[in-house]
């Protein structure tokens, strides 16, 4: 009888650790995705940002070139006409 109650409390001993290994696994799994699902996002938005720049030193180079052909089809007189009416 005395055995019988031993080993009862034995198992339901087991399954209780059991459960709380169960429920430990459980919750470093969510934070593994969590943390993962962070990283994925911070990644996208140095991607963005990365892409963002790039268009912008594109519009910027575009911008720059443009000005230069125009200068260069002006005549000086002309052009320092035009930056003059700039400056005021």
């Amino acid at each position: 009888m005395e055995l019988e109650l031993q080993l009862e409390e034995e198992r339901e001993e087991r399954e209780e650790e059991l459960q709380r290994r169960s429920l430990q696994e459980q919750r470093e799994r969510e934070q593994l995705e969590q943390f993962q699902q962070q990283q994925q996002q911070q990644q996208q938005q140095q991607q963005q940002q990365q892409q963002q720049q790039q268009e912008q030193r594109r519009r910027d180079q575009k911008q720059l070139q443009e000005q230069n052909e125009l200068h260069e089809q002006c005549d000086p007189q002309e052009l320092h006409a035009q930056l003059e009416l700039e400056l005021m």
